[in-house]
């Protein structure tokens, strides 16, 4: 059985059972580690109601990632962060519409990719 890293498990629900393909698991799990060591928030803070802007930009860059660049479903992306699917293509949008306009920022998202 495989180890699974500390952000896959929420109380009561595995994020194996969403992504059933092992690339996207693996790709999610980079660009989670990524996010996370970049601006410097933790997996806890990811999934928490925090509101902090620090926060809600990571778990937004994180929502653009997983659903634009990596084409996880928005309800798939939603149960990583206990978030409805809604959230998750507001969040994206958001990401998407700095990136269009601010290429300064286009190009952090684009480190975080790579």
């Amino acid at each position: 059985m495989e180890t699974i890293p500390h952000y896959w498990v929420i109380p009561e629900i595995r994020k194996e059972n969403y992504l059933s393909n092992q690339f996207k698991r693996e790709s999610a799990n980079a660009a989670i580690d990524k996010v996370c060591a970049r601006l410097e928030v933790t997996w806890a803070d990811l999934i928490g109601r925090s509101r902090e802007a620090r926060i809600v930009e990571a778990r937004n860059i994180l929502f653009y990632i997983l659903y634009r660049v990596y084409k996880l479903t928005a309800k798939e992306t939603g149960q990583f962060f206990k978030r409805d699917h809604a959230t998750v293509l507001s969040g994206a949008k958001r990401i998407a519409g700095f990136i269009e306009f601010d290429k300064e920022y286009e190009k952090q998202i684009s480190e975080l990719i790579n």
